[in-house]
């Protein structure tokens, strides 16, 4: 399956990330190939896998429309999300595909520590600079 989805060149940069490192990670979580056409992105892969990472992309348009930046834990947190709908999609299935259940179960454990690893790394920062801030609270507004 193809599918486009329409991104405002300006905002690309900031969704596909730092050397494309968002898009990869969306293409190896999802198992599909994304390309950027001028203001068109092209998603091809299974019907089931385009519609999770045009979701994704949707997701992370949105959040840049609204004047967000985009971040890794952005991606991780879309994806993760993705695949729990992936799993609702499994359990109705008339023939039960347990091992490929597992498979997204433990894709999305992986997700879900990669996203607790960037809180952690936050915290740590924000402990660091937090009395500084708070000082400063005029020099940083």
């Amino acid at each position: 399956m193809e599918e486009f989805i329409t991104i405002n060149a300006s905002h690309a940069p900031d969704i596909f990330g730092p050397c494309d490192a968002y898009i990869k990670k969306i293409e190896r979580s999802l198992k599909v190939s994304i390309v950027n056409r001028d203001d068109k992105v092209v998603i091809n892969g299974s019907d089931a896998n385009v519609r999770h990472a045009r979701a994704v992309l949707e997701t992370l348009v949105a959040l840049r429309n609204r004047g967000n930046a985009i971040s890794e834990q952005d991606v991780d947190y879309s994806i993760a999300m993705s695949m729990e709908e992936q799993q609702q999609e499994m359990v109705k299935q008339e023939n039960f595909d347990y091992e490929a259940f597992d498979k997204s179960v433990n894709e999305k454990v992986v997700l879900v520590d990669q996203i607790e690893a960037l809180d952690d790394g936050f915290e740590k920062v924000y402990d660091r600079i937090r009395s500084e801030l708070l000082l400063n609270k005029d020099k940083y507004a």
